[in-house]
């Protein structure tokens, strides 16, 4: 270790806060990025200026008053909503089975009344079994856009006697001739212009002039808001349809993220986690990092099996289907249910592969149960930052997290929560552009279909119109930046074998820190590559299963 010098960072837990007001700019900036999360980048900017005054100050700071203004901001971004028309919809359908699948049919959202009748898949069924379900129900499908680049459909059942009930009020109310009232029917359905010329054995053009002249009757501009109108009119039917099973209480339904999830069987809060590969195989556990990259490229996953290697993905507090932890059982709670996790699946010690931050949690979790861990292999793993030369070398995004996580800590959940409503609303590819801008094999990546794939497939545990994990974000940022967790990295040296795996342009920790990390660790194996960013186990996952083939050689 370097002796102490005035450009040390303090790695012990910073010194009671200073009280003193929030700079009125921050404020402004704050209730700003509330109204407007598309235009997050605004704080950051602001932010990094405030956190460079608060370290002349002398240290960190917990501004009076930060609380109340976090408060009031969280609520705002909570009455807009990170996905506004998926949610609307949602609403408007919330007395009827209602889901949001994928143009390949999985299931990226469903209301309890549609998971009680998924029966907890988390795809739609084939044809067969479809048909069997949909037998006295009509299916309506309304096309969003979630995400930049994925076509969606909203989709709503409804059983048919009810459906012709509704067609027949509305054509009642607007005079409707019978056959305006007959491609409404079919309108409501869902069916195209096309389809609903088929069925009706007239032509396109016809069935678009009596579309036409129903919206003028009705006063709807499009047949997305005719639907929407009929949504509005379905609440005020008194006879709640027969077919169609009653609403779960929301605990009630458990919908998985992936097909392979598995719940442990407990009494205490819901405890989830991925397991694949070969289920009589070695157990390795993975950590998936802070947004949640639950998936492995296609071709990692089934490298795992061929290799005869049992996967254990624990899908951490707050994230996905796991209950929330509360501040004060963090990181406790993570620890102990990675525990339970091992024990239901007979796995006695383990080598930890973790991503990004990750490798704090890997290192203290082998502190906490020193018996359990037989290595750890970091990608684009961290260190305890020991130098404020570090901390600036960090990009402008993450230099912003952890800065406010270590010097204004009530503000890293609104921070957390205004950065993932940003990233709802532009799209997380748009979202990985601007934060990873510097690492140009980081944006080259995900124009790799396998890796982006993965990388969005798995983080719906933490971003999508399911469930935002801003919370368990912010919890876990405070603990990285503001404890002091160099006395475990310490309890790993001489007990088990520590890899890391790096990028040069990792915007967290470049070469320069990495060198610093290798003169202060040099017992770590440091791996670093030219071609690669954050994003290196997902182009890099190779080198996993070689360093693994090692650590299991040692043992």
């Amino acid at each position: 270790m370097r002796e102490e010098t005035s450009d040390r960072w303090s790695r012990t837990m910073p010194p009671e806060p200073i009280g003193g007001p929030l700079p009125d700019a921050l404020i402004g900036e704050i209730y700003h990025t509330a109204l407007n999360p598309d235009q997050y980048e605004r704080l950051v900017d602001i932010g990094l200026q405030s956190l460079a005054r608060i370290d002349h100050l002398g240290g960190p700071q917990d501004p009076q008053g930060a609380s109340r203004h976090v408060a009031q901001a969280g609520s705002i971004l909570d009455s807009s909503g990170p996905y506004p028309e998926i949610a609307r919809l949602f609403t408007l359908y919330r007395h009827l089975p209602a889901l949001l699948l994928s143009s390949t049919g999985k299931v990226l959202h469903a209301n309890p009344r549609a998971t009680t009748l998924l029966g907890g898949a988390n795809e739609w069924p084939r044809a067969q079994a479809a048909n069997a379900m949909l037998s006295n129900v009509v299916m309506r499908r309304i096309p969003v856009r979630f995400e930049e680049a994925e076509d969606c459909s909203f989709t709503v059942l409804f059983d048919r006697a009810s459906q012709a009930r509704l067609t027949e009020e509305l054509a009642e109310s607007f005079d409707l001739t019978e056959a305006e009232g007959d491609v409404l029917r079919l309108s409501l359905q869902g069916l195209s212009r096309k389809e609903i010329a088929q069925q009706r054995h007239v032509s396109p053009e016809t069935v678009k002039k009596q579309i036409e002249r129903i919206l003028t009757k009705t006063g709807a501009a499009s047949q997305q808001e005719l639907s929407l109108m009929s949504a509005a009119l379905w609440r005020d039917i008194s006879l709640p349809p027969q077919h169609l099973p009653k609403a779960a209480p929301p605990q009630a339904a458990y919908l998985p993220y992936f097909c392979d999830e598995v719940q442990l069987e407990t009494e205490g809060p819901r405890i989830t986690y991925r397991c694949f590969g070969d289920p009589q195989g070695v157990p390795v556990l993975f950590f998936h990092g802070t947004f949640g990259f639950c998936r492995w490229p296609v071709a990692a996953e089934q490298e795992a099996k061929r290799r005869g290697l049992k996967v254990i993905v624990p899908i951490r507090p707050g994230y996905g289907n796991t209950s929330p932890a509360d501040d004060a059982e963090v990181p406790n709670r993570i620890f102990e249910d990675i525990r339970a996790i091992l024990i239901q699946e007979g796995a006695r010690q383990v080598p930890i592969i973790t991503l990004e931050n990750d490798s704090f949690l890997g290192f203290l979790f082998a502190r906490a149960y020193p018996e359990r861990v037989s290595g750890l292999i970091a990608f684009s793993g961290v260190l305890p930052v020991t130098r404020k030369a570090q901390y600036s070398r960090m990009d402008k995004w993450h230099r912003f997290v952890v800065g406010t996580a270590y010097y204004t800590p009530s503000l890293i959940p609104l921070v957390a929560q205004g950065g993932f409503h940003f990233a709802s609303r532009v799209g997380r590819t748009e979202f990985v552009r601007q934060v990873y801008a510097g690492s140009p094999p980081d944006l080259a990546l995900m124009q790799d279909p396998a890796a982006r794939e993965a990388i969005l497939d798995g983080t719906r545990v933490a971003l999508s119109p399911r469930h935002l994990a801003h919370k368990a974000y912010a919890q876990e940022m405070r603990i990285f930046a503001r404890g002091d967790w160099r006395p475990a990295v310490e309890a790993a040296r001489d007990r088990f074998p520590v890899i890391f795996i790096n990028g040069t342009t990792d915007p967290i920790a470049p070469p320069e820190t990495i060198a610093e990390f290798r003169e202060d660790y040099p017992w770590i194996d440091f791996e670093l590559y030219e071609n690669a960013g954050q994003f290196v186990f997902f182009s890099h996952w190779s080198r996993l299963f070689a360093r693994l083939s090692e650590l299991t050689a040692r043992n």
